[in-house]
């Protein structure tokens, strides 16, 4: 940056060519113009920031549910925060601005398998057993939470995608069982499943101690349905 002293054809101000003249406080200072930025309308660069948009959407949502917030604040790297590292642990997982079954909603947890996933329009319905550590997480409770994708639209001017929260306390995973669980959408999602043609519903458990310091949590499951 330069000043002007004396300016021969009076006070200059604005853009002259790459020149920018400030006025500030009775004195004129110089500086270039770095011109504009941009935005690269690429095929790969458009994609880019679509899948972009479509994680940073997804981290959102599952951020919104306390648990799930909770354990990720807990997981996340030095100088990162939870929100960051749900859009970095998904980010690869977006395949064509679309979310996949290989998105999570929990970092690695303890195993648990899913059948019988049910919407409806107003609920979202599964059955769960735990695996390999039935016998330590069994007969405690947890907490299920659900976050659903709704895609393709019925309506094929629409191109938006809806995304959905549910959660329900109390379920207590059996040690040799299938458990059944279920919840129900706000009241503003209701019929949804009415306006598109596929979701993905996500799943896990969680159980956080009064004080929050301590968690346990399964690894999210993902099934896909098509109405």
């Amino acid at each position: 940056m330069g000043r002007l002293f004396k300016p021969v054809l009076g006070r200059a101000s604005g853009k002259v060519g790459d020149i920018v003249f400030r006025y500030t406080n009775g004195k004129v200072f110089i500086t270039s113009h770095k011109g504009t930025n941009k935005i690269s309308t690429s095929t790969n660069c458009i994609n880019n920031r679509l899948r972009f948009s479509t994680v940073v959407g997804f981290a959102k949502t599952v951020n919104k549910l306390p648990d799930l917030k909770h354990i990720w604040a807990k997981s996340r790297t030095k100088g990162g925060t939870g929100y960051s590292q749900i859009i970095t642990r998904n980010i690869n997982s977006i395949s064509q601005n679309n979310i996949t079954t290989s998105n999570i909603i929990t970092p690695s947890g303890f195993f648990l398998t899913v059948k019988d996933v049910v919407l409806t329009n107003s609920t979202v319905s599964l059955s769960f057993i735990l695996g390999s550590s039935r016998v330590q997480h069994s007969g405690m409770e947890f907490k299920s939470n659900f976050v659903i994708s709704f895609s393709e639209p019925v309506d094929e001017t629409n191109t938006a995608r809806a995304l959905v929260l549910a959660a329900e306390s109390n379920v207590v995973p059996s040690e040799t069982e299938y458990v059944d669980t279920s919840a129900k959408y706000d009241s503003a999602n209701s019929s949804i499943i009415n306006l598109y043609k596929k979701a993905i519903v996500f799943f896990a458990i969680t159980r956080i101690d009064a004080e929050n310091k301590s968690e346990m949590f399964s690894s999210s499951d993902a099934t896909k349905i098509s109405f």
